[in-house]
Parts: structure tokens; sequence; C-alpha cells
């Protein structure tokens, strides 16, 4: 049998090479407290029509799409998609909805950029914008004192 000699004189025994590469890496993994891994395959799912029907029943419902998307494990770009195949209006953006006359009037009478947001289901920089387009002036923050008598 014919030996196999290394770059540096010494002779190549596979088997013990493996060993040696194994130990290492079996150090490594009890050095960092996990084992490497590779990034998750994304995981791609299919409807049946029974779960369309009732993705759909639960758009028109009024559901929201975070939680059809929870619920039937699927990503929000599907269920747009399965709306838009089935004929069904996408609903109005909250953003449109918020009437900035009504944003002004709000914020005028008193009540908080962060009140109205809250009353109107969108975020406060949504509210701080309306009242920007309106030309209101926003108030300052923190609490009000009155002002100390001269």
């Amino acid at each position: 049998m014919m030996k196999l000699v290394g770059a540096l004189g010494s002779y190549l025994n596979l088997r013990e090479q493996g060993e040696w590469v194994k130990t290492i890496l079996e150090v490594k993994v009890a050095r960092s407290g996990r084992a490497p891994s590779r990034p998750r395959k994304k995981v791609y799912r299919q409807l049946d029509p029974v779960e369309i029907v009732k993705l759909l029943e639960a758009y028109q419902g009024g559901v929201e799409v975070g939680v059809i998307s929870t619920q039937f494990c699927i990503d929000p770009v599907t269920i747009r998609r399965h709306v838009r195949r089935n004929g069904l209006a996408p609903r109005i953006d909250r953003a449109s909805v918020v009437s900035d006359v009504e944003v002004a009037r709000l914020y005028k009478l008193g009540s908080s950029i962060l009140a109205i947001a809250q009353l109107m289901k969108v975020n406060p920089s949504t509210v701080s914008r309306s009242l920007d387009r309106s030309g209101v002036p926003i108030r300052i923050r923190g609490k009000r004192t009155a002002p100390e008598p001269t």
C-alpha cells in the first residue's frame, strides 16, 4: 500500500484529520453556546380554496390584514393579492380618512395630538402632518403653568 506524505513531511491520515476538524468545531460550538446555523429557509404556503374564502370573508368583515396574516401564516402581500384577484375593493388607508378639518377642530378645542391619533386610530405623525397642512400652529409641549402675578 502506498503512503501519502503531507507538505510538512508527516503522513496523511484522513481519519485523524477528520477527528481533529470535528474537535475544533465542537470547541467553537461550546464557546459560542449554540451550534452554527444557516439562514432559515422561507416557507411558502399555498392556501386551498376553502382557506381563500375564509380569508376573503375575514377581510370583508373588517379584520386587519396583520391579524389575517398571523391567522393564516401568510404574508400580508399575499392577502392583498387574493383580494385583488377576487375583485374586492382594497381598503382605504386610514391616513386618507383623517379629515384635516376635524383634526384642526379637535386640536383647537384642546385635545392633544396623541389623543386625536388614538381617537382616529392613526399614528401621531399623521395628525401632526394634518395640522401642518391646515396651517394650525402646534402648541408647546409640557404642562402649562399659570403666569406668576406681577
